[in-house]
């Protein structure tokens, strides 16, 4: 599970001796896990912030730990998209433990997906989207965000992306990291312009610095997002893009 992976990396990066613990409990209705580790701790006043994007606890410039501080962030989503929640109980220099919840219809629903699932389902028409994406739980997110409206096709660097554009005439949307292995989104999409002026190309970058926009636009995207990106709002925006309304 991608949730229990986001805090297992975050215990083992704050925990430089001492010891981490993995656990679960169940429930009739729901399922309980917890990650609790003897590292650094966090501070009263930076626990309601720890789940938002792109914040550390040490925001300064010369911080021990390094990273985006996005992996709680997806965690939180990841939870939340579940319908699940999540909080964290934690003593500066002590330790922390991270604790979330999973309602049990979560399990129930995705056994009874499996096993009802039509067959027809499989050759009926839904639009094709590539997200182009080298980091698995960023490309987890939005395949369970999407997936249920849309044929989910996955690159894993730009030479990949450039590679299905050419093959998949369907495409209807690339959602282009900009960062990726091999050859950049940047490039990328230049690439695919050369023999595509119509596909959809939305770029996507994790830091949204500034300049970053102007930079996707004139290398050719259509529009440029800040990840991690809401599930009601990328659905929206996908929507506007494939003519599909969002179900309420």
């Amino acid at each position: 599970m991608k949730i229990l992976e986001h805090l297992l990396d975050n215990a083992i990066k704050f925990t430089k001796s001492g010891t981490i613990t993995i656990g679960s409990a169940t429930k009739s209705d729901s399922a309980e896990f917890f990650v609790k580790d003897t590292g650094i701790g966090i501070k009263d006043d930076s626990l309601d912030s720890i789940f938002k994007h792109f914040v550390q606890e040490d925001d300064s410039s010369t911080r021990a730990f390094e990273g985006s501080g996005l992996g709680l962030a997806i965690v939180k989503g990841l939870v939340t998209l579940l319908g699940g929640t999540v909080n964290v109980e934690s003593v500066k220099g002590i330790g922390s433990t991270f604790r979330f919840v999973i309602p049990g219809t979560v399990f129930s629903k995705e056994r009874e997906q499996q096993s009802d699932r039509p067959v027809e389902s499989k050759t009926a028409h839904r639009h094709a989207i590539l997200i182009a994406e080298d980091e698995d739980s960023n490309y987890r997110l939005m395949e369970l965000m999407l997936k249920s409206s849309y044929e989910i096709i996955r690159a894993q660097n730009g030479l990949q992306a450039v590679d299905i554009c050419r093959s998949r005439e369907d495409l209807k949307l690339v959602l282009m990291d900009m960062k990726m292995p091999i050859m950049s989104g940047y490039e990328a999409t230049r690439e695919i312009r050369g023999f595509n002026k119509d596909l959809v190309i939305v770029a996507q970058s994790a830091y949204g610095l500034l300049g970053d926009r102007e930079l996707a636009l004139e290398a050719g995207c259509n529009e440029y997002l800040v990840k991690p990106i809401s599930k009601e709002r990328l659905l929206d925006f996908v929507g506007k893009i494939t003519g599909r309304k969002r179900s309420k």
